[in-house]
């Protein structure tokens, strides 16, 4: 019964119908530029959908192994002018955070357009949240010592959402 919901086939990159197909297993597989036509799907940007469908954007969520930055990238101009809220993920088979998570290119890329970013801090466990807040992370006060691992990322350009009733400030913790 849900009536905003809108099935493509498209994959979000930084150019709209670029031919990509995915490489490696299941829900692991990350986006490759394809060779042939075989398993290729054509690509769209943020900005383009956006356009096409007269859509103003208050959040954008990605999980897309590895092509959140080809992903913002093409939404840059919906970035400058809607300010969405952004949750994305970050892991490190796909992000070189071995100079600190702020000077990766994805988070140097949202800070430059006004973003202030946050880690979300995953208890990874069965933890009774209902009364708890969630806690972020400021981006330059995470802990990444320790096995590969992806998190969640928050930036927002209006701090008036990290309603303290919600949300709380930790650093030097890790995300995981």
């Amino acid at each position: 019964g849900l009536s905003n919901i809108d099935l493509s086939e498209l994959g979000l990159w930084s150019q709209s119908s670029v031919k990509l197909k995915l490489d490696g297993f299941d829900s692991f597989a990350n986006a490759v530029l394809a060779t042939s036509d075989a398993d290729a799907f054509q690509t769209v940007t943020i900005d383009d959908y956006c356009s096409q469908r007269s859509i103003t954007l208050s959040l954008i969520e990605l999980d897309i192994e590895g092509a959140e930055l080809a992903a913002l990238k093409g939404a840059e101009r919906t970035l400058r002018r809607d300010s969405p809220d952004v949750v994305f993920e970050v892991h490190r088979s796909y992000v070189d955070w071995s100079r600190g998570l702020q000077n990766t290119e994805i988070c140097r890329y949202l800070s430059e357009i006004g973003y202030q970013i946050y880690a979300v801090r995953d208890f990874n466990t069965h933890y009774e949240m209902q009364s708890k807040k969630i806690e972020l992370i400021p981006v330059d006060k995470v802990f990444l010592e320790g096995p590969p691992h992806g998190f969640n990322m928050f930036a927002t350009k209006d701090l008036h959402v990290l309603d303290e009733s919600l949300f709380r400030i930790v650093e030097n913790v890790s995300p995981k």
